[in-house]
């Protein structure tokens, strides 16, 4: 008797187990589809303060940057959000520091493109 009790406890827990982790992957799922839709549609800005600097990092990533080749110590990488592109967010932040300013597109929308 003690043996099927034991069960059914691990059973218990193994099935919270296995909803906890499709709710948690489901709704990952949805949160990534969600921001992704509000990102892929931006585009390029025409009147940037700083013209950004085309960087390709590999065959699946790219971004810009601004100011490379100053000697610092410090780098800024910047990760935008919704409107902030990587070509947006170095034309229109870069220019304010003197430091190399580095951003990077989100997975799925290289170049800017949306």
């Amino acid at each position: 008797m003690g043996h099927n009790k034991k069960m059914d406890v691990a059973r218990i827990i193994l099935k919270a187990m296995m909803w906890f982790l499709i709710i948690g992957f489901f709704s990952n799922f949805v949160l990534k589809t969600i921001s992704y839709s509000f990102y892929k549609g931006k585009r390029q800005k025409t009147n940037v303060t700083a013209t950004p600097q085309k960087l390709t990092f590999s065959e699946k990533l790219t971004g810009y940057g601004y100011h490379l080749t100053n000697e610092s110590n410090a780098v800024i990488l910047c990760f935008g959000g919704s409107f902030y592109v990587a070509y947006n967010t170095v034309g229109i932040f870069a220019s304010y520091y003197d430091v190399p300013f580095l951003s990077v597109d989100y997975y799925g929308t290289q170049d800017s493109l949306g």
